[in-house]
Formats: C-alpha cells, sequence, structure tokens
C-alpha cells in the first residue's frame, strides 16, 4: 500500500541521514505518517515539526532529543500516544495543541526529572492531557 511505502521510506531516510534535528516545518500536514519513532541521533525537534498530521496516532521520542519546538505536534486530531525520553530538557508552547485524543504523555523518567523539564507556561494549551505517567508514578495535570 501507499502509505506504508511512504512511511517506509521517511523512516529509512532518518535513519541513514545521520539527521541530528528534525526542522521547522519538516513533517508538516503529511497525513500519511501513523507511528514515529525518532531515531536516537536527533537531539531537537523543530517548530511545527509534525503540525497538522491527520493520521500521526502515536511518537516516540528518544532519550537523545534535548528540545521540542512550538506547535511540534500540534493539531495532530488522532494521536492517542506519545512517549517522552529523559534526555528532553525543554519543552516549548502549545506542543500539543488540539490534540483532542490524546489524554496522557509517558515519559520514561521519575516525577522529579519530568518536573525539573523546563516548560513553556503554555506547553500544554489547549490540549487534552490529564496525566503525566512516570516509572515512579502518575503526576495529575
Amino acid at each position: 500500500d501507499e502509505r506504508l511505502l511512504f512511511v517506509r521510506m521517511i523512516s529509512a531516510m532518518l535513519r541513514r541521514s545521520g539527521i541530528t534535528s528534525i526542522g521547522v516545518g519538516m513533517f508538516y500536514n503529511c497525513n500519511s505518517l501513523a507511528d514515529v519513532t525518532i531515531p536516537n541521533k536527533v537531539t531537537s525537534i523543530g517548530d511545527f515539526a509534525f503540525s497538522d498530521c491527520a493520521a500521526l496516532t502515536s511518537i516516540i521520542i528518544p532519550d537523545s532529543v534535548k528540545s521540542i519546538g512550538i506547535q511540534a505536534f500540534c493539531n495532530c486530531g488522532e494521536l492517542t500516544s506519545i512517549t517522552i525520553g529523559t534526555g528532553v530538557t525543554s519543552i516549548d508552547r502549545n506542543v500539543l495543541d488540539e490534540c483532542e485524543k490524546l489524554e496522557a504523555i509517558n515519559y520514561r523518567g521519575t516525577k522529579a526529572q519530568w518536573n525539573a523539564i523546563h516548560k513553556n507556561a503554555q506547553w500544554k494549551n489547549n490540549s487534552t492531557i490529564k496525566v503525566v505517567h512516570c516509572n515512579d508514578g502518575d503526576i495529575k495535570l
């Protein structure tokens, strides 16, 4: 199927290219993406990187990623699962804006590590997130 071929092509490109940053709007409005696992070499996810990806249902962010930009996953209405690695030190504003089906974040670290992340005051504006699941318990938002 064409969609599966496209997703495999994008995944292979990210793994082989040595890309360390997913740039501004790199996959904006890419409606063929459903499940994304960011490669371990990537250290930053730029502004609007995956915004308006209508079919995106899950994303896994590895420990190598340090920053998540403005509206990186904005308006991904089918997103139901996001896993964030322990390397993230900053989350900008409206990262998960209008992701109506996303109710929880899975964080690979502890509650103390989550709380230490610099989060823009508007990081979860217009989102339905209610809880962050950490290794040592949940943080209700």
